[in-house]
């Protein structure tokens, strides 16, 4: 997945950030083409990128201890969400909610290594 295809980030800090998802990315246009929705891998994958830049290294999962997929996102609606992170315990887990004004779309803890 090539973020610069997907989404742009739009702030970025140690603990959240808010990325605008590309209405014309190639990756929305499969899915679902009348009624394009990002895909849940792609959200996991999108806090993995954002996470990665917030620690500056190169981030792998590990596990994905537990997702939920609330509600889905719909750029055409609603193009811009938030990512809020929370380091999780000695290890480099992470909690991480995906939400806008209105509603929460995604909940998730994903545990990441430095290695392959």
């Amino acid at each position: 997945m090539s973020k610069s295809d997907l989404y742009r980030i739009v702030t970025l800090s140690a603990s959240s950030a808010s990325v605008r998802f590309e209405t014309g990315s190639e990756i929305l246009g499969a899915h679902f083409p009348e009624r394009a929705i990002v895909p849940g891998s792609c959200l996991i994958e999108t806090a993995r990128e954002l996470i990665e830049k917030i620690v500056d290294k190169p981030l792998y999962i590990k596990e994905i201890k537990n997702v939920k997929f609330v509600s889905v996102i719909e750029p055409a609606i609603t193009p811009e969400v938030f990512f809020d992170f929370e380091k999780d315990g000695g290890e480099e887990a992470w909690r991480v909610t995906v939400y806008n004004e209105e509603r929460t779309f995604a909940k998730m803890k994903i545990v990441f290594s430095y290695e392959q």
